[in-house]
């Protein structure tokens, strides 16, 4: 069989990488398709899987309907070339590609519906099977959307995935049990993020003067860092960030996934 997997942001390859490598192991045939982003490419390629470049994403909600159509395209091409039995993943390109190709789509959904509109609107009706965790269930207006026990930190934060690696304390320059704050601040750039801003700087000093008394901290951020803040930008390669979540007294931001990271 042949499966299809369309990245469209760094957490989908944290998602999605053990799926892949089992399904290698069972002589699966995987492409992986990615947009240009460069945490995403970067842990494709730490974790040894090859991908096929898209092209750039846009910022704006104009130019991602634009860019779809280009996106859209380009996978019927893979789709077409490469024999795709099954789309797989958290795409828009995946779903529209399946409703025009031979190729059938399974698209992971963990948001609710009321939370990005265009999301239910663009994706929903033209996917074969959604996937939601349970805690979705009665919020989803498609009707045959099946739902799962669990979440998808779950699939790399399980114990059974995920196990620590505790020198990821020595490269930040801290020592076993030292306290410290990891502050995680978004770029707000999705389409569901339209008129939604994050924490101002006022608001981000204040929580650096309150926490620094209690311990280091240090900053990650989707977006460019505030000069004001630069001296504590985290510098660590991607792969490594929920060891270092794991050594940490607290998360503090406006992300919704490392939030979830972090509380499990």
């Amino acid at each position: 069989m042949n499966i299809l997997i369309d990245i469209n942001h760094p957490a989908h390859v944290h998602l999605l990488k053990s799926f892949i490598w089992e399904m290698r192991q069972k002589d699966y045939f995987i492409t992986v398709a990615v947009k240009d982003i460069p945490a995403a490419k970067y842990l494709l390629s730490i974790y040894a899987i090859p991908f096929i470049e898209l092209g750039s994403k846009s910022d704006s909600v104009e130019g991602k309907f634009i860019k779809q159509f280009k996106y859209d395209r380009l996978l019927r091409k893979i789709v077409k070339k490469n024999k795709i039995n099954i789309g797989f993943g958290t795409s828009t390109t995946i779903s529209h590609v399946s409703k025009i190709s031979k190729m059938k789509s399974i698209i992971l959904d963990d948001d609710d519906d009321e939370v990005q509109p265009l999301f239910v609107k663009l994706v929903h009706p033209y996917c074969d099977t959604l996937l939601s965790p349970f805690s979705l269930k009665g919020k989803r207006k498609k009707k045959d959307a099946i739902f799962y026990q669990g979440f998808h930190e779950l699939a790399y934060l399980h114990p059974n995935r995920f196990k620590p690696e505790e020198d990821v304390l020595d490269e930040v320059g801290l020592i076993s049990e030292e306290p410290f704050f990891i502050m995680r601040f978004n770029a707000f750039k999705a389409h569901h993020d339209k008129g939604i801003k994050g924490l101002s700087l006022e608001q981000k000093l204040i929580l650096i003067k309150y926490l620094k008394g209690h311990g280091k901290i240090f900053i990650t951020t989707e977006r460019e860092i505030e000069p004001e803040l630069k001296k504590y930008q985290l510098q660590i390669s991607p792969e490594k960030i929920h060891s270092l979540m794991y050594y940490a007294a607290m998360l503090i931001g406006d992300s919704q996934t490392m939030t979830s990271e972090a509380a499990l």
